[in-house]
């Protein structure tokens, strides 16, 4: 995979800051604005609707690749996959989860896991964080797979990647601010982990060619049913991106 960058989907942002760290590649994003949710209100991991627009909007996305796909497999919800994020978010800590590089700590079945990111002092809405995940497309290009000079594409990759088609999503609130995040005051942080883990360096997110090519008879709005898969084992190292936004 090559080294990543950023691009906002808003009118005024600064730019980024990059790490590398073996295995996964997991993204982040600061979004700064008035914080106005109550804390305490946000939803959980087992709210009916909360878990849906997660699902959904990666499903949205992932049957709307450009050029489409033949081997995207439509994501379902991971139950243990969204206790990790949550247990993650929780800790209010602008930094990756140690543990999704130790085997057994984060899911009993898969390793090793996915994340993605993202920090706001604004009103929360699970479908608007992964769009702007997803909003990376501008800057990826597929036929070189790699993003534009100076911009990130790793939180578009990951929610786009095939053969990842598990997802637990959490958020929670930190009225006491978010360590390690560069800024003070109240906000939240929203976390998706993924199984199996995308990103692998020198890899496509998906393969083209007619949509679910390779899955006809298991096929659902552009995107394949999770039956009979093989799961692939890649022994390469990632980029961790790290996405800082500032609205004025």
């Amino acid at each position: 995979m090559p080294r990543p960058s950023t691009r906002s989907t808003l009118s005024r942002r600064s730019v980024m800051a990059f790490a590398k760290v073996p295995w996964i590649l997991a993204a982040f994003w600061l979004h700064l604005l008035p914080y106005e949710p109550a804390f305490g209100t946000l939803v959980s991991i087992t709210d009916p609707a909360f878990i849906q627009d997660c699902v959904d909007q990666h499903n949205k996305f992932r049957g709307e690749v450009v050029p489409p796909a033949k081997d995207m497999f439509a994501m379902t919800w991971d139950e243990a996959l969204a206790k990790s994020a949550k247990a993650w978010s929780k800790m209010c800590l602008f930094k990756h989860n140690p543990n999704l590089q130790k085997k057994g700590t984060v899911h009993p079945t898969f390793f090793p896991i996915g994340e993605n990111i993202y920090i706001s002092t604004g009103n929360f809405n699970a479908k608007n964080a992964i769009k702007r995940w997803y909003a990376e497309v501008a800057d990826y290009d597929y036929s070189t797979n790699s993003c534009k000079p100076k911009r990130a594409c790793g939180h578009y990759t990951q929610v786009v990647w095939a053969k990842s088609y598990k997802v637990g999503c959490a958020v929670s609130d930190c009225p006491k601010g978010i360590k390690s995040s560069g800024f003070k005051g109240p906000g939240l942080v929203f976390v998706c982990n993924y199984a199996p883990a995308g990103n692998y360096i020198g890899a496509l997110p998906y393969s083209s060619g007619t949509s679910c090519e390779t899955c006809a008879d298991n096929c659902r709005d552009k995107l394949c049913s999770k039956l009979n898969i093989t799961l692939f084992s890649y022994a390469i190292s990632c980029v961790e991106a790290f996405t800082f936004e500032k609205a004025d």
